[in-house]
């Protein structure tokens, strides 16, 4: 296993990068930067000459790559040149049952089993895990952690309701790194907080960080601490 720097030089400070293969899940409500973390995380991988494909529920190709690029997380080029492969699903289309989910996640991983990447982030797992039965998202989970054999890593991001506290439980055995993301507010500061609740592998880092996005800065390491409390 190696780490991978994200390429922010603060946030790597703090949490000293990404190991690599792993399966990472992120954790958080809407709006608290779950997208842009992942993208600099992306980011990071790309920048190591890999290559990373980017499953998104919540935007069309060209609008991600243009909202990262209007945070500082400038990934281009990247996608110009292919090593970066937005792939846009319509969840919003579906009239959701328990079959159609099941079988968009096998869809899914059917797809990321056999793309040529070092890489795979999915942003969100959330609408389609929440119509699938437990056994069956647990499946999921079980056979994307199987790409780490082939060198990948997995990071899929969620909403909090989406895991109930008995498959939270079964869910955090299974991953590698799961970080939950929080709005917070600190001294009238409204800040963001990335909390890492398990890290396997032995790498070092702080295991609370707060950050803020800041459209002309970026992602930006806030030096303020954040008790667990």
């Amino acid at each position: 296993m190696m780490i991978v720097k994200t390429g922010n030089e603060e946030l790597d400070r703090r949490i000293s990068g990404i190991p690599h293969p792993s399966t990472i899940i992120v954790e958080g409500d809407h709006g608290v930067g779950k997208t842009v973390f992942a993208g600099q995380i992306a980011y990071g991988f790309l920048q190591n000459n890999m290559r990373v494909v980017f499953v998104t529920t919540e935007a069309l190709s060209y609008d991600l790559v243009v909202k990262l690029r209007g945070v500082k997380v400038d990934l281009v080029e990247a996608f110009l040149e292919g090593r970066f492969r937005v792939v846009p699903v319509n969840v919003k289309r579906f009239s959701w049952l328990s079959k159609q989910a099941e079988d968009l996640l096998s869809r899914l991983l059917e797809y990321v089993g056999g793309v040529a990447v070092d890489s795979i982030i999915v942003d969100s797992l959330s609408l389609m895990a929440s119509y699938v039965e437990e056994r069956a998202l647990l499946d999921f989970i079980r056979n994307l952690r199987q790409l780490q054999d082939k060198g990948k890593t997995v990071i899929l991001t969620v909403h909090p309701p989406t895991f109930d506290e008995s498959l939270l439980t079964q869910v955090r055995s299974m991953v590698d790194v799961y970080f939950r993301i929080r709005a917070v507010s600190i001294g009238g500061r409204r800040l963001k907080s990335l909390e890492r609740i398990k890290n396997t592998g032995g790498f070092v880092g702080s295991d609370v960080v707060s950050f803020d996005i800041d459209p002309a800065l970026g992602l930006r390491v806030v030096p303020l601490s954040i008790s667990r409390g």
